[in-house]
């Protein structure tokens, strides 16, 4: 749910309905994937992840207008996790890249970061036999990642331009 209200906060104050759209699409394939897991639940969960990241990616680089190879990257790559969990990696790592490099220019972007590699380390050593891995705990590592993820995107899209028409 907190992808649906970072996408919604982005949509309505920065009237940015592709990057609100896009977050509030990775709370709904993450609800349908963690949920009641449908057997379209982990490529919309995937899809939307991809799709999101590639998006940013080409904010950051002020290199909308080729949405549309992003867009059919983001399919392709999601047809299975095999290949969608690494290509998330890939592009996570480019728009950290990405990012990092406008921090002077916009240090909201710091906090971005921070945030989201918080929730990272503490996601990572929330897996299944990880230290923080409690799954009897209303406290769940995972669900951190989700919340601090969130955030992160929902920080980004307040600061940000909307993007050129």
């Amino acid at each position: 749910m907190a992808f649906i209200v970072a996408g919604a906060l982005v949509w309505f104050w920065r009237r940015d309905a592709a990057t609100g759209v896009l977050v509030a699409a990775i709370g709904v394939g993450s609800i349908a994937f963690h949920g009641p897991m449908p057997i379209w639940g982990e490529f919309v969960h995937d899809l939307s992840i991809v799709l999101t990241l590639v998006w940013v990616l080409l904010v950051e680089t002020r290199r909308t207008r080729f949405w549309h190879l992003g867009f059919g990257l983001a399919a392709a790559t999601s047809i299975t996790p095999t290949v969608a969990d690494p290509v998330q990696a890939v592009l996570a790592v480019g728009v950290l890249a990405a990012v990092s490099l406008q921090r002077a220019q916009r240090p909201y972007r710091l906090q971005a970061i921070a945030i989201l590699a918080l929730g990272s380390v503490v996601g990572t050593l929330s897996r299944t036999g990880g230290p923080l891995c409690e799954p009897d705990s209303l406290w769940q590592g995972h669900g951190f990642w989700h919340l601090s993820a969130a955030t992160s995107l929902a920080i980004w899209g307040l600061a940000i331009r909307p993007p050129a028409k």
